[in-house]
């Protein structure tokens, strides 16, 4: 067995040449195609290179020996003359007998052309065991090869994937961090935060590598955490005691009215105002004007008994009570409130009234100290005052309370419009 390689410029032409090169040598049947392949190689002083393609042929010279071995069996079939004086044999001719021999020179021709057969059968054993040990050897090579491409061609895999996980994460966590820092940035309450954060931690890589999803994944959560409520003015039914509560400066007075101008407007319902302050610290002259304006009955008070005494004179379909501002620190007062409340016997929608430029920690100690209210919403003030909302969506997560209505200036009514939940969450990640 023995190998021959093949050239040409294409596949096709290096498989051409070694069958042009078998009939030539009436081997057509002994000469099998092992592979093909190509391979560059430079010329011209290393700078210019080509591509040159490889046909590998296997020829089974054992099948050409026993081929040729037949065409000498058949020439040996041949009768073979001999000449009358060479011959000895025993010839019987009716009763008589010739006493005949074969020459001695013939005897010594046949066993020398056994011999050579015995010497050639031994001669292609041995050829075919070193052809079987040939091709052995050479699927071997192969198998080794192929083995060790396979290997390496998997090792480079997992590398390029080990780096690209290692990249990713990488970018992963620095996109991380950068969402941390947007959210701050937007006043977003330092718990609203962490649970946004650890959310994130918990989405695919694919995710966490794009900013553009991670806004994304961001907005979809407030969005799935937030309470809502589908409020309309022209059926509003949340009670009919509507009562705002919140610290000094918010705009409690301004949105009461606002919200009493388009109730007044759109269901024409009769309306009266309240103002309780208890202690005289706020003066009525905005909520007094307003209230003229619209016809409606004013009210100020500051003893218990003139709320009760007012709340059981139903005299109009809305009672609109707003309240003077005070630090959520002053829990004494707040609690009072608390309790007259409770006395009445009956029902208040409450809203506490937060400013958009409350920053988070101050909201988190106004959402504690009026948290004895049982306050039914939270109302926001001020939108056009402040860039960022964070605040605001953060109070809304923390109280698990819906958003009524919103303000963004001091026009009476036109600044004034129920929340849209979705709205201020994308208007937050701009």
């Amino acid at each position: 067995m023995r190998y021959v390689i093949y050239e040409g410029r294409t596949k096709q032409e290096a498989v051409d040449k070694m069958f042009m090169a078998a009939r030539m040598e009436n081997r057509v049947k002994e000469t099998m195609l092992i592979r093909t392949y190509p391979e560059e190689r430079k010329k011209f002083l290393g700078l210019k290179k080509e591509v040159v393609w490889i046909a590998t042929a296997c020829i089974d010279d054992s099948r050409l020996m026993e081929r040729e071995r037949k065409n000498i069996r058949k020439a040996n079939t041949q009768p073979t003359l001999f000449k009358d004086d060479e011959i000895n044999a025993t010839e019987t001719y009716g009763s008589y007998k010739k006493d005949v021999s074969v020459s001695p020179n013939i005897s010594s021709t046949m066993l020398q052309i056994e011999a050579e057969k015995n010497k050639k059968l031994e001669e292609e054993v041995q050829n075919l065991k070193s052809s079987l040990n040939q091709i052995q050897s050479f699927i071997k090579t192969e198998f080794e090869e192929i083995k060790e491409g396979l290997m390496k061609s998997s090792r480079n895999t997992a590398l390029e994937n080990k780096k690209k996980i290692m990249h990713d994460l990488e970018i992963s966590q620095k996109n991380i961090e950068w969402a941390e820092d947007y959210l701050r940035e937007r006043e977003f309450h330092s718990k609203v935060v962490q649970d946004i954060l650890e959310y994130l931690k918990m989405q695919k890589s694919d995710i966490l590598i794009d900013k553009a999803q991670i806004l994304t994944t961001m907005r979809d959560f407030l969005r799935a955490n937030i309470n809502r409520e589908e409020i309309m003015l022209e059926n509003y039914n949340y009670g009919r005691n509507i009562l705002f509560v919140g610290p000094t400066g918010v705009g409690k007075t301004v949105s009461i009215i606002k919200m009493a101008a388009h109730i007044a407007v759109i269901r024409q319902k009769t309306l009266r105002f309240i103002s309780i302050d208890r202690y005289k610290v706020g003066a009525d002259s905005q909520l007094k004007t307003y209230s003229d304006l619209m016809k409606a009955p004013f009210y100020p008070i500051n003893k218990e008994e003139e709320f009760y005494e007012l709340l059981n004179r139903d005299e109009t379909y809305y009672t609109f009570i707003d309240t003077a501002g005070k630090s959520p620190r002053d829990t004494i007062v707040i609690k009072e409130l608390s309790e007259w409340l409770k006395k009445s016997n009956q029902k208040f929608d409450i809203h506490l009234v937060i400013s958009a430029t409350t920053k988070p920690r101050d909201v988190d100690l106004i959402i504690e100290g009026y948290s004895c209210l049982n306050f039914s919403h939270i109302l926001a003030t001020k939108l056009d005052e402040t860039m960022y909302i964070g605040s605001i969506l953060s109070a809304l997560y923390q109280t698990k309370k819906p958003i009524s209505f919103v303000t963004d200036g001091q026009g009476v009514p036109e600044d004034f419009e129920i929340a849209n939940v979705d709205k201020l969450i994308a208007d937050s990640f701009k």
